[in-house]
């Protein structure tokens, strides 16, 4: 595997709730928008919790790990989703506890592609200085973002809490929603959207080669200087700036943010209509 490998290196942005209990599947079925019933031991998925209106709450990757699942989000939003989904555990046999201090997070890029692998911290953390030695390069957490933004995946972050639908996240192309599992909160207006409308809105990527790095939550503006975007997520690559926007489908014009540098459309991974 060390001769594959081309750069390896922790995720500090990322947090951990640890979810343990006989009711912990159907738990986790009945609040997150993806199958979670279907996942297979080792795997996971990015999914949303949202609330009664829809509006994503957090952008989380439910990993299922020997038996109980670890959620893995932005850190500074862990401990919030743990005292939310808390309320809902009611006589359920199921055990939420923030899980930073023990777990821990790293990408792994190799030929092939690239990964995100959890683990207890003090293994990962000795797997990582082994890598090291054997002279595999470090991976910076800035590097992954990119990635990320690339390959089209959206994030929750506290600026942007119920902002956005599933739809307008693109959770439903990337195998973040379910349309044929039980409710969940959120779950009827989701699926009225999916099968009587059409979103107006979705995310897309978008690239400047110029201007500062946008915040999440931030609007970026048209021609007219009427706002036209919300900021997902952004980061910096070697001769570029580039972000997930939230905006009409199918954009194919500029946007701009306020000192007027111009962000244009590029492509996603995945189809968008």
């Amino acid at each position: 595997m060390t001769e594959s490998m081309r750069a390896v290196g922790p995720l500090p942005g990322h947090g951990f709730v640890r979810v343990t209990g006989a009711d912990a599947t159907d738990f986790l079925q009945s609040m997150f928008s993806a199958d979670i019933a279907a996942l297979s031991p080792g795997s996971s998925v990015l999914t949303g919790w949202h609330d009664a209106r829809g509006r994503v709450q957090a952008c989380v990757r439910v990993a299922e790990r020997d038996g109980e699942f670890w959620l893995v989000l932005p850190a500074p939003l862990s401990a919030g989703l743990c005292d939310g989904l808390s309320r809902y555990i009611l006589r359920s046999k199921v055990k939420l506890q923030p899980a930073g201090e023990t777990l821990m997070a790293a990408g792994v890029v190799v030929a092939g592609g690239r990964y995100e692998i959890y683990a207890e911290r003090a293994s990962l953390q000795a797997r990582l200085e082994q890598h090291y030695a054997d002279g595999v390069p470090r991976l910076d957490d800035a590097t992954w973002e990119l990635g990320d933004i690339r390959d089209g995946l959206p994030a929750v972050y506290n600026e942007t809490i119920g902002s956005f639908t599933a739809q307008m996240l693109n959770l439903d192309r990337i195998g973040g929603v379910s349309f044929t599992k039980g409710c969940y909160p959120g779950q009827e207006i989701i699926a009225r959207t999916h099968h009587l409308g059409t979103p107006k809105r979705r995310m897309m990527r978008f690239v400047s080669t110029a201007g500062e790095i946008p915040t999440a939550g931030s609007k970026l503006l048209d021609d007219s200087g009427k706002a036209a975007g919300v900021v997902v997520r952004a980061a910096a690559a070697t001769d570029s700036r580039e972000c997930l926007v939230v905006t009409q489908v199918n954009r194919t014009t500029p946007l701009f943010d306020t000192d007027e540098t111009a962000w244009r459309p590029a492509t996603l991974p995945y189809l968008l209509s």
